[in-house]
């Protein structure tokens, strides 16, 4: 799903597109997860370790976003003073507790939107807020209670976790510039639509992987295809697994072609 800034504006330009997938170099993926449990209750079993998800190469779970290249560039993205000033017309996004995961794990927001952070979990959440500007903050969420709400500064980037489970943890980052935001689909592959053709730079960011970023240049009226590459860090290598909910579903028939 690709989010677009709304005040982007294609008036003499006609759009372009990209598409494009992630890939792990040097990496075969294994067939089963590694058997270090840490947790195993009513949220389902979770591992104390870190796992990459791919599918045909590609990794799953990726958030992408686009800046221009250089800074101050007019993008038609940056929230002017009266939007920042007026609750009524500031950005709103949503990150939800389920099953002790923070669904999305990261969250590419402009300076002065509000994120609401909720659990629809029957069990209580201990949610705890590091960064943005304050002292650590620690919230209870109870199942159907107001969601805790975070206005978003220019502070790089803020770390929620949660008091009772050390592996629920998502990020909210703040970028001034942002153009556009998405994520990998089911098969690690992403797209971005009504793109403002000119250059840019692919962000991209994994919860185990890390950072990573290429420059792009996007043409009046055309698709570029392109491949965001990640290295293993050599010095604490992530387990690699190939995804077994898209295994069990197509019981390995894709991997002569991809449409099923």
């Amino acid at each position: 799903m690709t989010f677009l800034f709304p005040a982007v504006s294609f008036a003499q330009d006609k759009p372009g597109k990209i598409e494009g997938d992630i890939r792990l170099e040097g990496v075969k993926p294994k067939k089963t997860a590694p058997a270090v449990v840490e947790y195993h209750g009513p949220c389902g079993t979770k591992r104390s370790t870190s796992v990459v998800h791919m599918w045909k190469r590609r990794v799953m779970g990726v958030t992408l976003w686009l800046t221009p290249t250089e800074a101050g560039e007019d993008s038609g993205a940056t929230m002017k003073a009266y939007e920042m000033a007026d609750p009524r017309n500031r950005e709103v996004h949503n990150i939800v507790g389920e099953k002790c995961e923070f669904n999305p794990q990261m969250t590419i927001v402009r300076p002065g939107t509000v994120v609401k952070v909720s659990n629809v979990d029957p069990a209580v959440q201990w949610l705890v807020v590091e960064g943005g500007g304050v002292s650590k903050q620690q919230y209870m969420l109870n199942l159907g209670s107001e969601p805790f709400e975070i206005d978003i500064n220019n502070t790089k980037e803020i770390l929620l976790s949660s008091g009772f489970y050390p592996w629920m943890k998502a990020w909210i980052r703040s970028v001034e510039d942002v153009v556009a935001v998405a994520e990998t689909d089911w098969d690690g592959r992403f797209f971005f639509n009504d793109i403002k053709p000119g250059k840019y730079i692919l962000h991209s960011w994994h919860p185990s992987l890390g950072d990573n970023s290429i420059e792009i240049v996007v043409e009046e009226g055309k698709k570029l295809v392109t491949e965001v590459n990640y290295k293993m860090p050599p010095e604490s290598p992530i387990p690699v697994i190939e995804s077994p909910m898209l295994k069990e579903i197509f019981g390995g028939r894709g991997d002569d072609g991809e449409n099923f």
